[in-house]
């Protein structure tokens, strides 16, 4: 994960939280459309990852629920009150996300 964050973070792969109810037009394929949301939360980066790339950019061959199990473990994946994922409004409709904490650095 923290290859897929430090990869995309700063791209336009992820759309600033002000913006999100602009029109985003994915541009497909892995590793090149829409990935998100990110917005800063007290100082801390907050990833909302969509489904679909969570899948298959983060867990990849391991089993969704492994992975978001021990991501909140880590303290790097926000459980919502139902489970994993969060339902946030994008341009009116209801969108669920991944909410993924970007990881402190401590020196």
């Amino acid at each position: 994960m923290d290859d897929f964050i430090g990869q995309y973070a700063d791209s336009v792969r992820f759309t600033e939280w002000s913006i999100k109810d602009t029109a985003i037009i994915p541009t497909g394929g892995k590793g090149k459309g829409h990935a998100g949301y990110k917005r800063q939360n007290g100082g801390i980066d907050e990833f909302y990852i969509l489904p679909i790339v969570f899948k298959e950019e983060i867990a990849q061959s391991f089993p969704i629920q492994t992975t978001c199990r021990v991501l909140t473990e880590k303290g790097r994946l926000k459980p919502s009150k139902n489970g994993y994922q969060h339902q946030i409004k994008v341009n009116k409709k209801p969108i669920r996300h991944y909410v993924v904490i970007e990881k402190l650095e401590f020196d």
